[in-house]
Order: structure tokens, then sequence, then C-alpha cells
């Protein structure tokens, strides 16, 4: 609790109090009661300044520190009296501040309201205030400082309200969204039980001899018949799928570039927590910030992958595609197939896939939610037209 003295008032105070001082010596009359009642409101304004410092407290509500995207919380508290008087003159700002664009720019404001009002003796006034958390990131809710200022305005008491820092995950349970264009193994779209494309070129069953790799072993199948079985996949070692993040910022206005953003991450997520699931050898990385980076081979959970997708930061960055070429360069031998996730209607990345090496095919996975009408059904006619030259398709639409 701190208390500022404001110097103008008690100024005017104390010439006012000595001219009817003065009055009262010289002329009598009324003033000499005058000057006893401000004498006696000046005594009387200072009690009741320090029994409200006394009395006076805020209880924010307890907000959790992690969220998930889209959650709602509530921002609001309550002021206790426990005074025997009625407290007035009090004030208390809201602020609620979202994640910056990029570093340089100021945190956008979500939420920014004044709130005046009394509360009656021994009692508790209830401010209730929702929030919706919209795009990952930190936020930052300020409930405070609460400030009471006397009648006379001699002294204003300023309460601080600690801030609370909220960090908004990806969604959790988010399905893939539904994807248009050929598929990476034929021509239908071959998909998991989570929704996700069959990214692993899969060829079909055979039953598990001793020596065989268990982490082959088709688990399902095992469960339903009782009877081992191993994939078996096209190339002669084990495939493995190189999964990369287009982390450059999109174009359009800015509430659909975070949401383009945000589906982005969670489709990758997706992905990622579907290859665990299948047992499919992976790595997966940002094309520009190197922060983020995931191998089958980690062990991690649900919530642990989540936290670490905190450090996936889209910027203006260059071209993706000499970056992947030079990270698949630093990589020879180990992947079997390539995807991309990017939202951003690049025309050299969409149609990397048309001349790559067919033992290295590339899989362009397109999030259109930021894009015009007219970028979709372009890359739309990309992913048709490669269906039909490739025999299998390179570009998939979400």
């Amino acid at each position: 609790m701190r208390l500022r003295l404001h110097a103008r008032s008690i100024l005017i105070y104390l010439f006012a109090a000595s001219i009817l001082y003065l009055a009262a010596a010289y002329l009598g009359g009324p003033f000499p009661y005058a000057a006893a009642l401000v004498l006696i409101s000046g005594i009387f304004n200072l009690i009741i300044l320090i029994v409200y410092a006394r009395s006076i407290s805020v209880q924010p509500d307890a907000i959790r520190p992690q969220v998930t995207r889209g959650e709602t919380v509530s921002i609001g508290l309550q002021v206790r009296n426990d005074a025997p008087l009625r407290l007035s003159g009090w004030e208390l700002q809201v602020r609620v501040t979202g994640p910056q664009d990029t570093g340089d720019d100021p945190r956008t404001v979500l939420a920014d309201e004044v709130f005046q009002g009394t509360v009656r003796a021994s009692g508790m006034k209830r401010i209730d205030r929702t929030i919706k958390l919209p795009h990952r990131g930190q936020y930052v809710v300020s409930r405070g400082p609460f400030t009471v200022t006397d009648a006379l305005g001699w002294a204003t008491m300023t309460i601080q309200v600690a801030d609370q820092t909220v960090v908004v995950l990806p969604r959790a349970d988010t399905r893939i969204p539904e994807i248009r264009g050929a598929s990476m193994t034929g021509g239908t779209l071959a998909t998991t039980a989570g929704g996700s494309p069959d990214f692993a070129m899969l060829r079909g069953l055979f039953e598990y001899r001793d020596g065989m790799p268990a982490r082959h072993i088709a688990w399902r199948r095992f469960a339903s018949t009782g009877i081992p079985y191993i994939r078996d996949y096209e190339s002669s070692a084990d495939p493995e799928l190189a999964v990369f993040l287009d982390d450059r910022r999109g174009w359009a206005d800015r509430e659909r570039v975070l949401s383009s953003e945000d589906l982005l991450v969670e489709t990758l997520l997706g992905i990622i927590k579907d290859l665990e699931a299948e047992t499919i050898p992976f790595w997966c990385t940002t094309v520009h910030n190197r922060d983020f980076r995931v191998e089958s081979s980690a062990i991690r959970t649900t919530g642990e992958l989540h936290l670490m997708s905190r450090t996936i930061r889209f910027s203006d960055a260059s071209r993706p595609l000499p970056r992947i070429r030079e990270l698949l360069h630093a990589a020879p031998g180990r992947t079997a197939h390539v995807v991309v996730l990017t939202q951003m209607p690049d025309m050299e990345l969409i149609r990397a896939g048309e001349s790559t090496d067919p033992q290295r095919p590339w899989t362009i996975l397109a999030v259109t939610k930021a894009w015009s009408r007219a970028q979709v059904d372009s890359v739309e006619q990309i992913a048709r037209s490669s269906s039909t030259t490739h025999g299998g398709g390179r570009v998939l639409i979400v």
C-alpha cells in the first residue's frame, strides 16, 4: 500500500483555513464556527483515510497460468471494505494485453476498462468480467492499481494488485482439418484414426518373425486377431519422414493471419501426435527459427509437446525453399518423404513437388485460412495437376 499526497489540495485547504482564522480573529460573527468546522473536517478526513488504509482489500480471481487457445478466463475481482464507513472515491483499471506480432510491435490490447463506484460499510463489491484469449502466446492481465482518494483530495491511497501472466497453448483436442487434394500414397486420401494423412509409404502387412523390429508391429491388427503383423514399407530401409513448418508471416489482415498461424501449429502438432502413435520415424523443424525441433526418438507427453510449441515464432522471413533444401542436404540418406506445412500462397514452394527426386517425394500441406478465393483455386488446380502428373498427389489443401 502506498500513500501519495496532493500538495495543491493541501495548500488550498491551509490557505482557506488561514483566511477563516483571520476572519474569526478580527471580524467575529459566524467565522469562528466556520473555522472550527474546517479544522474538524480536516481531522475527520485524516481519520477516515487511516481507517480505509487498514480495512480495504482487493482479491482478484485466480487464473490458471496455462490455458488453451480460445478458452474464456475470468479477469474479475472483488473489493472488500471491512470499515464501518461507506467506501467511495475509488478507481480501478482492468487491462489485458496480448502477444506482440513481432519483437518491435506494441502489445495488443484486448481489454481496457476503468471501474468506479462505492462499497457499502462492511460489505463487498464484485466486478465480473471474462475475456476470450483467441491466439497462442503470452497474455498479461493487469488489475490495478486500486486507488482511493479522500473527500478533500489531500491524498490518494494505492493498493497494488500483481499482474498475472497467462500462456495460451495450442488446442490439445484440435482435429486435423478436412484435407482436399490428392494423397501421398495413391489416388485416394489415406488417413489414420486421428484424421491426418498417412505420410509413411506403407505397402502392406505380413506376419512377424523373430528378429524383426518390434516398433513396426501393427498393434491394432494384433489386438483384433491375436497375431503380430509387421508393416512392410516401400523403401528397403526404415522410412523416415521430414516435416518442415514454413514459419513466414502471412499477408492478410492481422486476425486472419494469427488464426491461420494457430491452425498451422495445431495441424503440425496433430500430425506429430499421429506419427508418434503410429511409431513412424520422423524429424520435424521450423524452416527459419531453429529453436523448435522434434524427433521421434525423444519420449514426450502431449503437454510437453504443446509447451515446446511456444518456441514457434512467425516472422517476415525469406523464401523457404533454399533453406529446406539446405536442411535436407545436412541429413543425407535419412529421409524417405518430405512434408512442408505452409500458410503462404508461394507458387515456388507449391510447385516444389513437381521437380523433386522421386526417391524423396515432397508433399505440400497448404493451410489456406488467410488466402483469397483466387489463391485457393489456383493452388487446388496445381494439386489436381500434380496428382495427374505423378500418379500420387504432392499438394494437399486445408
